[in-house]
């Protein structure tokens, strides 16, 4: 399995759950946007790298305090975890 973008996956999760939009109180920066940095912090980096879900790998970005995030799922993830659509 190839890596994906965070910013891809924090797209699927806000387009899934857009009411989260309603609740963040917007700043200098989009809610989308906002909620989105959230998902690929706490969610990719957070929980599903700690706890071996994912794989991270960083690339450098034009801005020098934010580095883009690509995941890709593990083994264990893969055997573990099965998503089924009805």
């Amino acid at each position: 399995m190839d890596y994906v973008a965070g910013s891809v996956i924090a797209d699927c999760l806000i387009d899934a759950y857009p009411q989260v939009l309603e609740a963040v109180y917007e700043t200098y920066k989009p809610a989308r946007e906002i909620v989105g940095h959230c998902i690929e912090l706490r969610v990719l980096e957070r929980f599903g790298v700690y706890f071996g879900f994912l794989i991270d790998k960083r690339e450098k970005q034009e801005n020098i305090y934010r580095e883009r995030i690509l995941v890709k799922t593990t083994d264990f993830f893969r055997r573990f975890i099965s998503w089924h659509i009805a």
